[in-house]
């Protein structure tokens, strides 16, 4: 195992599904289908911004999201998990 911290972008989808198991009960109290929570994930993190265990396949198995005053791993806005939960035509989420 290593911690690097520059990722490859085809790497996003096992940063997502390693932070739904992590945040599962917290993620489902929100977003109940794992498709949506998903997608909503890939959204709000920034790659940038983490440090990744990675094992001798190069295959993410952990990982640490930073923050500093001017950018974080998380952009998590309520407002972008209520638009993708309930996306219908027509409604509008105030």
């Amino acid at each position: 195992m290593k911690i690097i911290n520059d990722i490859d972008n085809n790497k996003i989808n096992q940063i997502s599904e390693i932070l739904y198991e992590g945040f599962r009960e917290k993620i489902n109290a929100i977003i109940k289908e794992k498709g949506k929570a998903l997608a909503v994930i890939r959204k709000m993190i920034n790659p940038d911004m983490g440090f990744y265990a990675v094992d001798e396949n190069e295959d993410i198995i952990g990982v640490i999201g930073t923050v500093t005053k001017h950018k974080s791993f998380y952009g998590l806005k309520f407002k972008n998990i209520m638009e993708d939960q309930y996306k219908s035509p027509g409604k509008k989420i105030v």
